[in-house]
């Protein structure tokens, strides 16, 4: 007898190999939204850094892009994110006042030479500095998709909290030293740890990793052990920030005439205490756009350079010394950071940012002197990169093959110092693809070192991401006072590929 019909384990098996085939359908419709949605963000970038290049050539003026980096309030901040839509960019023009002009015509803010200008009569103050900032905004902020696209981070590699090598017992030679070695340099897709199963990201800001490596910001160790700053935060004197919003309160004191308090008042400058910079509860930005931490500058002549990172709030550094608490040294209002090391001695010289921006110059110290580097005197050019959003703040992986996962799709935005533009998106390969190349160092565990001849080694041959032979161009033994342009790079990174080994290995890949 012919039996009709379907027995119940077959419909059963029928159904479940239409729901694989769905759920695989629409995994791979997920991830080319994804990638649609990343790489329409990274074009758009690309074509407003065009037009603004454009616009300084055409106008013979300097222009900018801000970019502004914002986690949602609510999360760690140890993976950055866009969920509630707080990364972006903006366009920045030259000032209007004449008073901010130098002599050779208007000039973008990073150019205010010596902390002063003729209007104040001398010293200018940080307050003055962030209201004159709010007249050099044009037209609205760029504003990524929230919980779609997020910047996975704005160089090639995060340094870290650099802390002057006289701080760790090391002596001057070893000022390129990190506050946090087990964990930096990370490049820009992050540094997997897999004794911890942990992605450490390009940025991130972890109150944890700081309490547990402390560090001493004054020279030789003769200042307090303080735990205050990871990632970009710039914590100051802060409790640690939970939850990407502001612990408390911070108000900028200012002694403009140097008298060790701060109970003067100018009619001009105004009083020498009660700027609020930070409000409690109000969100933390990773990266400020409204202070220009990081810029893409444009010079009339075209040429693109970026500025140090966070500039505007280092030059402001000396007016913080918080004489009432201590007599001491203590850049109490966290507008600054004090673990970067600063070019002498141990750091702490006054005068050492009074200088002027020059585009496509060597800026000598300052532009080593940055916890976000660039391969730009490698590869000439200089990379912002993106991703998806994450949904989450896990930081946790079974390996680093499952972290890199997380990230995906990742897509770049490369931009010559000449001006051009390339939009690419960054290939994901095996390890095999390693097979070849080179490394440098020839191991991570130099940079977990605080002192030493490796570590003196690699403060002379590694600036900031600035990776040199050692020799000089001239055929002399590279010493710490050797300029940039003396130095000759040590092969061309990679930045267009990324495998789990580069992630797990603290080191610089070469093509």
């Amino acid at each position: 007898m012919t039996r009709a019909g379907f027995t119940l384990v077959e419909l059963l098996t029928v159904i479940a190999i239409i729901s694989i085939a769905t759920g695989m359908i629409l995994g791979t419709r997920n991830t080319g939204l994804k990638d649609a949605q990343v790489k329409a963000a990274a074009e758009q970038f690309a074509g407003v850094v065009r037009q603004m290049r454009s616009r300084a050539l055409a106008d013979n003026l300097p222009y900018a892009i801000a970019i502004n980096i914002q986690n949602a309030p609510g999360s760690s901040g140890r993976v950055i994110n866009n969920r509630s839509g707080g990364h972006g960019y903006r366009l920045v023009a030259p000032p209007r006042h004449s008073w901010v002009q130098g002599s050779t015509g208007r000039r973008l803010l990073i150019g205010w030479p010596n902390d002063s200008d003729v209007r104040l009569g001398g010293m200018a103050t940080f307050p003055h500095f962030l209201e004159a900032l709010k007249e050099t905004w044009v037209g609205p902020q760029y504003t990524l998709p929230a919980g779609k696209v997020r910047f996975l981070a704005l160089g090639d590699t995060d340094e870290g909290p650099r802390v002057n090598g006289a701080d760790q017992g090391g002596g001057y030679y070893q000022e390129r030293s990190y506050g946090y070695p087990s964990t930096f340099p990370r490049p820009y897709f992050g540094y997997f740890d897999p004794a911890r199963n942990r992605l450490f990201p390009w940025g991130g800001y972890d109150p944890v990793l700081s309490a547990a490596e402390p560090v001493s910001r004054l020279s030789g160790g003769s200042g307090p052990t303080i735990s205050n700053y990871t990632g970009f935060f710039y914590q100051g004197a802060d409790d640690p920030i939970p939850d990407s919003r502001n612990p408390a309160d911070r108000v900028f004191n200012v002694d403009w005439n140097n008298d060790m308090d701060f109970g003067d008042t100018d009619p001009v400058r105004g009083p020498e205490t009660g700027y609020v910079v930070f409000r409690k509860g109000a969100p933390r930005p990773l990266v400020s756009g409204e202070w220009q931490d990081f810029l893409i500058a444009f010079a009339p002549d075209g040429n693109v350079s970026v500025p140090p990172f966070k500039t505007n709030r280092k030059r402001f550094s000396r007016l913080q010394y918080d004489f009432v608490a201590d007599n001491k040294v203590n850049f109490c209002n966290g507008v600054v950071d004090t673990t970067k090391p600063w070019f002498g001695g141990s750091g702490m010289s006054p005068g050492v940012w009074e200088y002027s921006f020059n585009f496509g110059g060597n800026n000598n110290q300052f532009t080593e002197a940055a916890e976000v580097a660039h391969f730009d005197r490698h590869t000439g050019s200089y990379r912002i990169t993106f991703a998806a959003d994450t949904p989450d703040d896990q930081d946790s992986f079974a390996d680093a093959k499952e972290a890199l996962k997380s990230m995906w799709p990742i897509w770049r935005v490369e931009i010559s110092k000449q001006g051009d533009v390339r939009v690419y998106q960054v290939k994901r390969l095996d390890d095999g693809y390693l097979g070849g190349k080179t490394l440098f160092p020839t191991s991570k565990t130099v940079w977990e070192q605080t002192a030493g001849a490796d570590m003196v080694t690699m403060g002379l041959r590694c600036k900031w991401g600035w990776l040199q032979h050692p020799k000089t161009s001239s055929g002399a033994t590279w010493q710490f006072f050797n300029r940039e342009y003396d130095a000759v790079p040590v092969g061309t990174p990679i930045t267009d590929v990324i495998t789990p080994k580069m992630m797990i290995d603290k080191v610089w890949w070469f093509e």
